[in-house]
């Protein structure tokens, strides 16, 4: 497509030479920019794409689009705009044919909860969709093989051509999960939904947005995003769920509720069992009941399972095929997974890393313990270079609804992992409960793995699926799963 007719419909002045190149792709990084490539230059926290113009041009762009004034003598045409990183996403979707337009798209936003509901409204779609694509924290699913994802969303220059390629391979539908990173830095641009869902919200990533309010204005952009014909389906137990449906106009949304709110559209009442959730759901809008019987523990999840049910009936499909579905997802990778041991105790693996997520799985924790004798352990830590805000906090809630808290490194990045630790510490203190400060992860796993006892629940925090450790901006191998079942073994040898 020529250069014209790519930037015809968006704001913009153009630079450099008068030419009027063709353009086969687009991208954002100038180490994979090739012959008839625009390279787009973001402007970064670090570094401003611009400087990498050169890199690019030496690689083949044609062309380039970034923010003004152009660099001087540019070899190249330079398209000046004020939204560099959105304006490449409905770029790249112009040039691989609006691919969201030719599929069913369904994106999923909120705090926590995000990565399970994919998985959820993934194998719900199955049913009736042979070809679907994944996008989120452990999977980029689009046309080709699957790969590991690097971050929850890919950038609008990556994103596009994913969704062409599953297009082109005869696909049909698309889940993802949509940060509020990905919607603040225009990852999805040129996306267009079917099906925008919001789980829930609470404190997380303060440091990168400015306060609370503007982290739900992020999220609130996706409910821009739908289609015409397209629905909101919001948790009306969430209070930002509620203001984000008084925002929409009259019949662009639909509410469910797992307990709070009895006018919901879509009504869920869980019994939480210590190997399954059983969900009863009643969706006023079809007019229809449904049971769920699901292996993933806890009302966390049960949240998750009537968030992925309202969104199946809003796609059409039956109650049964809702219920088979959603009953087929045995685990979620890093999501309240079990760790089998031959000691009596529960061992859980979390990705929780944030307040309101912590306090969901302890308190999940607690009624799966054995009543009356049984205890819970957490070890957890909080990650370097993020909102020091958030740490005081889970101090708090650790101390206050676990019996014994064990509290280590969690990727310190670039942080000294002790004045991590120190900012917990602030948070346990507060509450006047003990804690044990461990900063060596392995140790502190090890030695929580030697207090457990039948019947007790035991939660190691943080890091989820994440299979390495970042220290002084270094990567190490690290699973808290793994790491977990040689612990179990060394215990079991010890033991005879």
């Amino acid at each position: 497509m020529r250069l014209s007719e790519l930037v015809a419909e968006v704001p913009h002045r153009l630079a450099g030479p008068k030419r009027d190149p063709e353009v086969r792709a687009v991208t954002h990084d100038s180490r994979r920019a090739a012959a008839g490539t625009l390279f787009a230059a973001f402007p970064g926290a670090n570094a401003d794409g611009r400087t990498f113009l050169n890199e690019a041009i030496g690689r083949g762009a044609v062309a380039a689009l970034g923010p003004a004034p152009a660099p001087p003598s540019l070899a190249v045409p330079y398209v000046e705009v004020g939204d560099p990183r959105g304006t490449a996403g409905v770029v790249a979707a112009k040039l691989a044919g609006d691919p969201s337009s030719r599929l069913v798209m369904v994106g999923v936003t909120g705090t926590s909860g995000k990565t399970t509901t994919t998985l959820l409204v993934d194998r719900m779609l199955q049913l009736r969709h042979e070809r679907r694509g994944l996008f989120g924290t452990l999977v980029y699913r689009g046309g080709g093989d699957a790969v590991e994802a690097s971050r929850t969303t890919p950038e609008a220059t990556e994103l596009q051509p994913m969704l062409a390629s599953l297009v082109e391979e005869g696909g049909t539908a698309a889940v993802m999960e949509c940060s509020s990173h990905a919607l603040a830095l225009g990852r999805l641009s040129g996306c267009a939904f079917d099906v925008a869902a919001f789980l829930n919200l609470s404190r997380d990533h303060l440091d990168f947005h400015r306060d609370l309010e503007d982290y739900f204005q992020m999220k609130a952009r996706l409910m821009g995003m739908l289609k015409p014909g397209g629905k909101a389906v919001l948790n009306a137990d969430d209070p930002y769920g509620l203001r984000l449906f008084q925002m929409l106009p009259f019949g662009r949304a639909i509410t469910f509720a797992l307990g709070h709110d009895t006018s919901a559209d879509v009504k869920g009442t869980a019994q939480t069992e210590s190997d399954r959730t059983v969900l009863h759901v009643m969706d006023f809008v079809r007019e229809h009941d449904l049971e769920i019987v699901s292996p993933l523990l806890g009302l966390p999840n049960a949240e998750n399972l009537l968030a992925a049910a309202a969104i199946g009936g809003v796609l059409g499909l039956s109650p049964e095929e809702i219920a088979e579905g959603l009953s087929a997802v045995d685990c979620v990778p890093g999501r309240m997974e079990r760790v089998p041991n031959a000691f009596g105790f529960t061992l859980l693996v979390d990705y929780a890393h944030k307040p309101g997520a912590l306090e969901g799985v302890l308190k999940t924790a607690r009624a799966l313990a054995e009543p009356a004798a049984g205890r819970v352990l957490v070890v957890f830590g909080c990650g370097g270079d993020r909102d020091r805000g958030k740490r005081p906090e889970m101090g708090r809630i650790a101390v206050t609804l676990a019996d014994d808290v064990i509290i280590t490194s969690d990727n310190p990045r670039s942080e000294e992992p002790e004045a991590i630790l120190l900012d917990i510490h602030a948070g346990v203190a507060e509450m006047g409960r003990p804690a044990t400060f461990l900063v060596d992860r392995r140790e502190a796993i090890a030695e929580a793995i030697r207090r457990a006892r039948r019947g007790d629940v035991l939660v190691i925090a943080g890091k989820g699926h994440e299979k390495t450790q970042e220290t002084a901006g270094v990567k190490q191998p690290f699973d808290d799963r793994l790491v977990a079942l040689e612990l179990l073994a060394a215990r079991e040898s010890t033991n005879g």
